[in-house]
């Protein structure tokens, strides 16, 4: 884990399973404590629902903008 570089050690706490499949990286959580893996969960638990309403208010921007200029402007 020491060559491991920051996007790839985020991605891995962020999405375990993406890490995984995708990026062929090795599962890191075998490596550390229950201790640790509970706080890693607890965060991720809390940060959930500020990605949801960020892709939320991300969607709406973008139907908004579609609207606009689906509409003529007198």
């Amino acid at each position: 884990m020491k060559d491991l570089g920051y996007y790839w050690f985020s991605t891995q706490f962020q999405a375990p399973g993406l890490a995984t499949q995708l990026y062929r990286c090795e599962d890191f959580a075998r490596f550390l404590s229950k201790e640790s893996l509970t706080e890693i969960e607890a965060v991720r638990r809390d940060t959930r629902p500020a990605i949801v309403a960020t892709v939320l208010w991300v969607a709406m921007a973008v139907a908004l903008f579609f609207i606009s200029a689906w509409r003529p402007i007198n």
